[in-house]
């Protein structure tokens, strides 16, 4: 059984790190067919950011999360996730605001790190036995109150 849910969490974890692969790519998508070319500056010159780079970078970050979710695992303290992960995407901020080659440029890369940010943060969320059990408890203490509150109309 217990193996059953390592390779259910490892599953779950792959397909994270791939939805945030590729909704980062859709976004990139939209943001070229609505006219913005992501160019930054590396190196006293300037580069437009392409699909490869997007994916390759997405990728990176992803299994980044990954690891540091799986060794929070290990010590039990996934509760703490959120928090870590929401960290690390403000963070990650940095890079867009300060090598973005115009604001509009900076905006679009942003966008970027928050919907894989966002994905990876909510998606290692919900494979956390911690915060499982937690919004189990919660909707048990929710469903005892709403009958309490019944018995009393």
């Amino acid at each position: 059984m217990r193996e059953f849910a390592v390779e259910r969490r490892v599953l779950f974890g792959a397909m994270t790190v791939a939805v945030a692969t590729v909704l980062a790519l859709v976004v990139w998508g939209v943001l070229q067919l609505a006219g913005m070319e992501l160019d930054v500056e590396q190196g006293g010159s300037i580069e437009q950011v392409n699909a490869v780079e997007v994916a390759v970078a997405t990728l990176v970050g992803g299994l980044l999360a990954a690891g540091v979710y799986a060794w929070m695992y290990r010590r039990h303290i996934t509760r703490w996730w959120p928090f870590v992960g929401s960290t690390a995407l403000a963070v990650s901020m940095y890079g867009p605001g300060r090598f973005g080659e115009s604001a509009s440029d900076a905006m679009g890369l942003m966008v970027l790190h928050l919907v894989a940010g966002a994905v990876l943060i909510f998606g290692f969320m919900q494979t956390s036995p911690l915060l499982s059990h937690e919004r189990r408890e919660a909707r048990r203490h929710q469903r005892e109150r709403g009958r309490e509150g019944d018995a009393l109309l």
